[in-house]
């Protein structure tokens, strides 16, 4: 494609948007798929071993604050708001994946049998 790009003298500006943007999106989105799904694990990992500068804190403080006291039902109602932020950004992230890939890019396209 870059020999094809090169044949009708595109310049190095169209090259990038028209070639390499497009054809690294599947890969990026993979990243962001991960990194999504991973962001939420992050978060409450460092709030549960580095705890909150104030007084009131995110989901990690609140699993340690109800594990603590051992308030069962409140610690499983973080895990499930975990969850469902979990599953809320990766479905943004695939989201976006279809509508941006779905007209062109193989892994997006349905194959009929």
């Amino acid at each position: 494609m870059v020999d094809l790009f090169t044949l009708y003298n595109a310049n190095k500006l169209q090259e990038i948007f028209f070639l390499r943007v497009p054809h690294s999106l599947p890969y990026f989105f993979t990243g962001l798929k991960i990194a999504a799904s991973l962001a939420i694990i992050g978060a409450l990992t460092g709030e549960i071993f580095a705890g909150s500068a104030s007084g009131s804190g995110g989901l990690g403080f609140m699993v340690v604050v109800y594990n603590s006291q051992l308030k069962i039902p409140e610690l499983f109602a973080t895990a499930i708001v975990a969850c469902a932020l979990g599953f809320i950004f990766v479905s943004t992230v695939l989201v976006l994946n279809w509508y941006l890939l779905r007209h062109w890019h193989e892994s997006v396209l349905h194959k009929d049998s």
